[in-house]
């Protein structure tokens, strides 16, 4: 009797032990498969040509030149003191103060800001605007000459419209691996816990 005890502890030790490091083993490769699924879906930098969810590091910002619809449009310029034009909740404003004021001289320099949008067309209305007010913002050695025609050769043709949130699309991919791997889980409790009853119950 008590050996059979012993039998069964160990029994029971050893289908934990098993359990467990199972267990783990399809934890990580879950793991290590979401982490890939989220590299691979990793937000990139701004690209001017590419309209897809994206962001852009700025180390300036000018005063607000324009207001269409609500949101505001601002010049920005990266480390590399390349030009680019972004838009702005009007509410939110206070967020880009600090960068505004060093912008223009009137506070020591700041941190860089992270800016996540979507890239968008300029419009006819936005470009004459961007051409109407663009040397204000540029030094005296910096001036364009820049029509509606030459447009494309200084500025780019879209703007980072940051108003506009990431879509998070359903992946049937990671819902077909998550599937797959509960029903993995569930037959490794199957084979462990539940074998002998199976065996018991078909006598």
């Amino acid at each position: 009797m008590k050996q059979r005890k012993r039998k069964l502890k160990r029994s029971i030790i050893k289908k934990f032990f098993i359990f467990l490091i199972f267990t783990v083993i399809l934890c990580f490769l879950f793991y290590m498969t979401y982490y890939i699924y989220m590299e691979m879906r990793a937000i990139s930098k701004y690209n001017k040509k590419v309209q897809e969810y994206s962001y852009l590091e700025i180390e300036k910002m000018s005063d607000k030149f324009a207001e269409i619809e609500n949101k505001e449009f601002h010049f920005v310029r990266d480390k590399y003191n390349v030009i680019y034009i972004i838009s702005i909740d009007n509410n939110k404003l206070d967020q880009y103060e600090n960068m505004i004021e060093y912008t223009y001289g009137k506070r020591e320099k700041v941190d860089s800001i992270k800016l996540y949008g979507l890239p968008v067309r300029v419009s006819q209305e936005l470009k004459q605007l961007i051409i109407n007010n663009i040397n204000k913002f540029l030094s005296f050695n910096e001036q364009m000459d820049i029509t509606v025609e030459n447009y494309e050769e200084y500025l780019p043709i879209t703007f980072l419209d940051t108003t506009i949130k990431e879509q998070y699309k359903f992946n049937y991919v990671v819902f077909l691996l998550f599937l797959i791997f509960s029903i993995l889980f569930l037959l490794l409790i199957k084979l462990l816990f539940f074998k002998k009853l199976d065996e018991k119950s078909s006598v």
